[in-house]
């Protein structure tokens, strides 16, 4: 640890950029006065709601301010039950004013209503959103829809897209019938990067209607389990 106080700031930042919160926290903290300063200045912080110690879940919560956190996902975990609850008694969602990436990977459906609150931030760039019930869609699909076109990466699992999304560069979508493909891809127009798990129907002409995806550099399609993986290179 003595040779880290004599690393610059930014090579340091460089290290955080492949840990968690949890981990950045638990293993510098209280090292010395300069890691600790560091910490204290960090802003590019990553939550992950995922198996920790509870030690380690208090010291963050203890430690970390909101404002420093860009990155936060929530995560149902069988060893820690009760996690998202405890953080979020420990915080506002609406705290986060300069979160980038929102994810949520629970089958907990009440969670959804954390994104119901994120309409107001316009640093969001990443969002995952969770296979939920028609009934909490229409309750906060709304509000949800409203952040989606400032997004530039977004993972879903095909709810209906109602606006043309021209910023967005990375999607994954995790179910989509081929009837809808064609009007899925006409609203991600400047796509590079595009997932797609794709359940067939009988619909026989779907590939006929495609659009040409001029701007796609990687394509990922998954049809009944099998995977074809095809990478553009640019010229």
């Amino acid at each position: 640890m003595i040779l880290f106080n004599l690393l610059p700031v930014e090579l340091i930042h460089s290290i955080f950029r492949y840990l968690w919160a949890h981990e950045i926290l638990h293993g510098f903290t209280n090292q010395s006065d300069y890691l600790d300063d560091v910490l204290r200045n960090y802003d590019r912080y990553a939550i992950c709601l995922c198996t920790m110690l509870k030690t380690q879940f208090d010291q963050m919560c203890h430690r970390i301010q909101p404002k420093q956190v860009r990155s936060l996902a929530i995560m149902d975990e069988d060893d820690t039950p009760d996690q998202c609850t405890l953080f979020f008694s420990c915080f506002d969602i609406q705290q986060f004013v300069n979160l980038r990436s929102f994810a949520i990977i629970s089958s907990d459906q009440s969670l959804f209503r954390k994104l119901d609150l994120l309409c107001q931030f316009n640093t969001l760039k990443s969002l995952v959103v969770p296979n939920v019930s028609q009934a909490y869609w229409c309750l906060f699909g709304g509000n949800v829809e409203m952040i989606l076109p400032q997004l530039k990466r977004l993972v879903t699992d095909g709810y209906p897209l109602t606006k043309p999304l021209k910023s967005l560069q990375y999607l994954t979508v995790t179910h989509c019938f081929c009837y809808k493909l064609d009007y899925l891809l006409s609203q991600v127009v400047n796509l590079h990067s595009l997932n797609i798990t794709i359940s067939l129907d009988i619909f026989p002409l779907w590939t006929k209607k495609i659009p040409i995806m001029n701007h796609l550099k990687q394509l990922i399609l998954r049809v009944n389990r099998k995977i074809i993986i095809i990478t553009i290179e640019a010229f």
